[in-house]
């Protein structure tokens, strides 16, 4: 099922990049990317709230001003060297090269971004990196992974390049560099496919549930959404072109498009209609995903969904932590507006009860949705969670039986993710970045709310 098929279409100021399966409608943004973005008005607060001073130093490479602070200079060598690489192949692909270096703007974290004052909107929780259309600022921060910065620096890279070259073509004929508004799935689809290379997991994943299921998209309806399809479809569709005509004609499109239209340059470059070559597309997806109908299972046929995203209006159903009798399921959730912590009967999905508020206070201003990683203790009486605080993340013990928070600890760090139980229920490992960016820290914290002097604590909810 596709369960946001009705976001609007942002407008084209920047490129934001959004493990999401939502668009918000941000001015001057197109949100780009793989998972789920928070809802703009679930932000904690009105007023983006700046925590720290950044020191910024420049480091110069041949395409890039690198813009970084001393949290990060052990990572920012890497940074450029991935950022090069990344523009000798592109810059290959595209036929293209820039006239000027670009500022590459770099954060330590992703609470050191969401302070950005470079946009002036807010930032969510899903949102990875922006490519920013007027002055060509790209910014981005280092995840807890090189694999998934590299990711996103090369995705945002793309949409570097397509900007330069819709500007440069505009102005080849003294027309408005603003004025070619390609679909989103031009855009992102072609960032997600120059990025892997391939049909990755995820997006095989959709394309065989679309295959069995019965929503593959036509280009003509895929046009018209702005949800994950455009990511995901996308993708598959300039993988089909690059694998068929070669990486060189997506070049070759992306060169003419912006001069004779989306059509027109699919036209000239592959000599086929758009229409035919959609017909094409998906007669290819069916005949690698159909033949496979007989070694998968329909989900509903072994097992029984505990949600309901349209029957509870709810965009996210995320980070199930399964109690250690097997007896509740624990979940973040946005159908009551905001993203809570709720738990259910793990049979039924019966019985939905409100563990946290989220995003309503300052204790709880982002819950940190997509890596929170709750967990329950060995008894089922506890559950960990983290949540950002201000200008750090802390990590929380509840209590599940009276939803009391027995324990808020913060160690200066900024994203906490994947707290984990010890098999005697005394201690919890959990993962986050040192301000080196290199080194992972652990913690532990008692099962009984004893926290040690050094570590910062709070009761109460």
């Amino acid at each position: 099922m596709i369960p946001f098929a009705n976001a609007r279409r942002p407008s084209p100021g920047a490129l934001v990049r959004r493990i999401a399966t939502r668009l918000s409608p941000l001015a001057a943004a197109i949100a780009v990317g793989l998972l789920v973005a928070a809802p703009a008005h679930a932000q904690f607060g009105k007023n983006k709230v700046q925590y720290d001073d950044f020191d910024f130093k420049v480091l110069q490479t041949e395409h890039f001003d690198i813009h970084y602070y001393p949290e990060e200079e052990a990572a920012v060598m890497d940074a450029a060297r991935m950022a090069e690489r990344a523009y000798a192949r592109l810059s290959k692909v595209f036929r293209h090269d820039w006239e000027r270096r670009k500022p590459l703007i770099l954060y330590a974290s992703q609470s050191d971004f969401q302070q950005t004052n470079i946009f002036q909107f807010q930032i969510s929780e899903g949102t990875a990196g922006i490519t920013e259309r007027i002055r060509d600022r790209i910014v981005l921060f280092f995840p807890s992974a090189y694999p998934e910065f590299e990711h996103t620096l090369t995705h945002e890279l793309v949409h570097a390049f397509q900007i330069d070259i819709m500007r440069q073509g505009a102005l080849s004929q003294g027309s408005n560099p603003f004025a070619f508004r390609p679909p989103l799935w031009f855009m992102e689809g072609m960032a997600e496919y120059l990025t892997t290379g391939e049909i990755d997991p995820l997006t095989g994943m959709w394309l065989r549930d679309g295959s069995l299921s019965g929503y593959l998209t036509t280009i003509d309806e895929l046009s018209r959404v702005g949800d994950i399809r455009v990511y995901r479809f996308g993708q598959a569709l300039w993988y089909y072109i690059g694998t068929k005509y070669g990486d060189e004609k997506i070049g070759e499109i992306m060169q003419k498009a912006p001069l004779i239209g989306v059509r027109e340059a699919f036209r000239a470059s592959l000599n086929v209609e758009l229409d035919q070559l959609s017909d094409e597309w998906l007669d290819a997806i069916r005949l690698t995903y159909l033949p496979q109908i007989g070694q998968y299972e329909h989900a509903q046929d072994f097992a029984h969904r505990l949600t309901d995203h349209v029957r509870e209006d709810a965009s996210i159903n995320l980070a199930p932590a399964l109690s250690p009798d097997g007896g509740k399921v624990a979940f973040v959730s946005d159908r009551d507006y905001f993203n809570d912590i709720y738990i259910a009967d793990a049979e039924t999905g019966d019985h939905v009860d409100k563990l946290l508020k989220g995003e309503r206070t300052s204790s709880f201003e982002s819950l940190r949705f997509l890596r929170v990683g709750l967990s329950f203790s060995p008894d089922g009486r506890f559950l960990a969670f983290s949540s950002k605080v201000g200008e750090q993340d802390a990590l929380y013990v509840m209590r599940v039986e009276d939803e009391d928070v027995v324990a808020s600890l913060r160690f200066g760090m900024e994203g906490i993710e994947t707290p984990s139980w010890s098999p005697d229920g005394r201690r919890l490992v959990f993962t986050g970045p040192a301000r080196d960016l290199l080194e992972d820290w652990r913690g532990r914290v008692e099962n009984e709310p004893e926290i040690p002097a050094t570590q910062e604590s709070e009761r109460g909810s």
